[in-house]
């Protein structure tokens, strides 16, 4: 995950966890926005854009808003 702002100060960081292909839900981009968003400790900080070309959302992978909230603490 990459974080940018309006300055060009950015952050990335990654995770290691292995995708499993969801039993009921698999990952959406309103999902993954949704988990972002909710994250971002809101109203200092707000979405504008969320660019999902790496992510394959036809996989069916399973991915947890969990997930994208620990790994975006370490990004910003």
């Amino acid at each position: 995950m990459e974080v940018r702002d309006d300055a060009g100060r950015a952050g990335r960081c990654e995770s290691a966890a292995a995708l499993a292909r969801a039993d009921a839900r698999p990952v959406s981009a309103e999902a993954v926005a949704g988990a972002v968003g909710a994250t971002l400790g809101a109203p200092t900080l707000a979405l504008r854009a969320l660019d999902l070309s790496g992510l394959d959302l036809g996989s069916g992978a399973a991915l947890p808003g969990r997930l994208i909230g620990r790994v975006r603490v370490p990004a910003t």
